[in-house]
Formats: structure tokens, C-alpha cells, sequence
């Protein structure tokens, strides 16, 4: 919300801009709180910075394969930090990752969550089916 330089604003006008404003700060702060965690949960063994997993996450596709799959495997908070990609993108991650063998259960039950919560496709993992 944008307004010229000497305008004055009426009461309902503030109680309407100031929330926003607040929201804005608010989501600002949630970021940076999302990459550090991001960091912190799935960098820790290498040299990276906020702005480098920020590079990778508006990359070309193979960095953001590279760090998809660090958040699949890694992150403590998955939804929260797979919202850094951008909806299209997300869904081509999601639906172009093959599990590997090793540590397949973990990683199939991982990636079925987010196709769940992302895609919207069925649960197949009998442990968090809800039965009637």
C-alpha cells in the first residue's frame, strides 16, 4: 500500500496500514528465521550462508534438486522449509525425485508427506492413514 509523500491518512486508513505493515516485518522475520533453520538442519556440514541457499533455491533445476533433497532428508520443520521454492517448481521437485535404496522407508514416507500436503495425493504410508 503505497501513498504520496505529504498525504495524510484518516484514522480508518491507519487501522488499516498498520496492520499490514506489522504483517510484512512479521513475515520478514519468519524467513530469515526459515533459512537459518534450513542452515542449521541441513548445512551444518558445509560452508554455507543464508544468501547461498537463497542462490539455490531460485537456481537452475539441478541446484534445486541439490537442495530439495537436502531438505527432504534433513529439515526438522519439512513443509515450512520446502515453501522456499516456488509453487511450479515445487511440484516438479517433489514429482521428479526418485527415492534411492539406502534409507528408502525414511525418505518414501518423507516425500509421501509432502506430495500429500503439496500435491494433495493420497497418503500410502498405513501408519498415518486415518482409518474409520
Amino acid at each position: 500500500m503505497s501513498r504520496k509523500k505529504d498525504q495524510t491518512c484518516s484514522a480508518a486508513q491507519k487501522t488499516k496500514i498498520v496492520p499490514e505493515l506489522l504483517k510484512e516485518e512479521e513475515t520478514t522475520a519468519q524467513t530469515a528465521t526459515k533459512y537459518k533453520r534450513i542452515l542449521k538442519d541441513c548445512f551444518w556440514d558445509y560452508a554455507f550462508s543464508v544468501d547461498a541457499i537463497i542462490k539455490l533455491s531460485s537456481g537452475e533445476k539441478r541446484e534445486k534438486s541439490f537442495l530439495f533433497q537436502k531438505i527432504l532428508l534433513n529439515s526438522t520443520s519439512l513443509f515450512n522449509a520446502l515453501k522456499i521454492f516456488k509453487d511450479d517448481d515445487l511440484k516438479s521437485l517433489i514429482e521428479d525425485y526418485n527415492v534411492p535404496t539406502f534409507n528408502h522407508a525414511y525418505i518414501f514416507k518423507r516425500k509421501n508427506m509432502a506430495e500429500a500436503y503439496f500435491l494433495n495425493k493420497p497418503i500410502t504410508i498405513n501408519e498415518l492413514k486415518w482409518v474409520v
